[in-house]
């Protein structure tokens, strides 16, 4: 019996967060009987996919045009005819960036086109615009993606779909110590000394200027260091690695700052963290909050976008301003100086993930969205 097959399109080379929130979106959808299938344009995003089971194919990075219509049209068109030799039921976009890539592909193959929306989109051009009127639903990682979202959409057209996760069983104290111990020598952390720690690319979108603002402030008092989880090896990342390690630099701060470069052992590294922090400019829903949080980590982050949608101030966390780095700066002494309220903020963030951001609440979401689009199944052209 054939089933319904979804097109996950990735748009980046590399893993972040888009892909994993996609591979999660496509392993939720799998429980409920949709098949699902990846095009990425890099090679390590099909490799993930296709580590847990997924059909998953390279397509061109296509650039919609005005100017050069017969090479847009000539590559949307043949990635129509391998949505169709496949026997894709709907193409769902990881994020407005794939979208615009696909439109014209997806109108010329006759295929059903959604989109995730995960970062802010306050302002877009006309242009961009045009390539995005294809699209026949949009989902929003939070209320205020959907809020601020530069194209007005109707209920009919858009909805929230919140991630989740599935807690594992929390440390016990002395396992915990065991993991901060390997990840002190792995990196030669002097002991004694607290473990403050981000994860992310190190790219325009995060807000590394403030952390480190922040962290001289922070070492005036304590005895910390900072651990920045995350790529800065990719050509578009250098000029933004390049200028922290500047700021570190002015301030007197190499001694105090880590990076790890991309790691595939975040939930190991985060657990050794005795605080989580997520400095950032804009963020939709940011998954590695949810599994610091479900990690029972006190977290200090950002009040921008969808954070405060998962973070309440003083509950499950800590929030600052944007780019207030006095503000950020007083979170996290206050997080050093108290350990039982970061313990209780810890365990509070946890007890909030298993409940409204569970992995299983999240398979729902999905299997009611992806229900509610009555979605055919569709036979591949040439037997496949």
């Amino acid at each position: 019996m054939m089933t319904p097959r979804i097109a996950h399109i990735l748009p980046f080379p590399d893993i972040a967060g888009t892909e994993i929130a996609a591979l999660r979106l496509a392993q939720a959808a799998r429980q409920r009987g949709w098949e699902s299938m990846a095009f990425c344009v890099g090679p390590r995003v099909c490799e993930m996919f296709e580590s847990e089971g997924f059909r998953a194919l390279t397509y061109p990075e296509i650039q919609p045009s005005y100017r050069h219509p017969r090479q847009y049209w000539s590559e949307s068109f043949n990635l129509a005819r391998r949505f169709r030799q496949e026997g894709v039921s709907l193409i769902h976009c990881a994020d407005l960036l794939a979208a615009e890539h696909v439109s014209l592909a997806a109108l010329l193959a006759r295929k059903r086109l959604v989109s995730h929306v995960r970062n802010r989109a306050e302002f877009m051009s006309r242009r961009e615009q045009s390539f995005l009127w294809p699209v026949e639903r949009f989902v929003f990682v939070s209320e205020n993606t959907w809020q601020t979202f530069a194209c007005r959409v109707s209920a009919r057209r858009g909805t929230v779909l919140y991630d989740g996760i599935a807690p594992r069983p929390e440390l016990e104290p002395a396992q915990r110590a065991v993991v901060r111990e390997a990840v002190r020598r792995e990196f030669q952390i002097p002991q004694g000394r607290k473990i403050i720690g981000m994860v992310g690319r190190i790219s325009s979108q995060k807000d590394y200027a403030t952390l480190v603002r922040a962290a001289a402030q922070v070492v005036r008092k304590h005895d910390v260091c900072f651990a920045l989880v995350g790529d800065y090896m990719a050509p578009f990342h250098r000029e933004v690695y390049q200028a922290t390690r500047q700021l570190i630099a002015s301030l007197d701060m190499e001694g105090r700052f880590i990076f790890t470069g991309f790691r595939t052992d975040t939930e190991r590294l985060v657990a050794a963290f005795d605080i989580f922090v997520l400095s950032t400019h804009h963020e939709g829903f940011p998954l590695v909050i949810l599994e610091a949080m479900a990690g029972a980590r006190p977290v200090a982050a950002t009040a921008v976008d969808g954070i405060p949608e998962i973070v309440q101030h003083g509950v499950t966390g800590m929030l600052h301003g944007k780019q207030d780095h006095n503000q950020l700066a007083a979170n996290l002494t206050k997080l050093l100086e108290d350990p039982a309220m970061a313990t209780r903020l810890g365990r509070a963030a946890r007890e909030q993930v298993a409940g409204k951001f569970s992995e299983a609440a999240f398979t729902e979401r999905v299997a009611g969205f992806y229900s509610s689009l009555r979605l055919p199944a569709v036979a591949p052209e040439g037997g496949r």
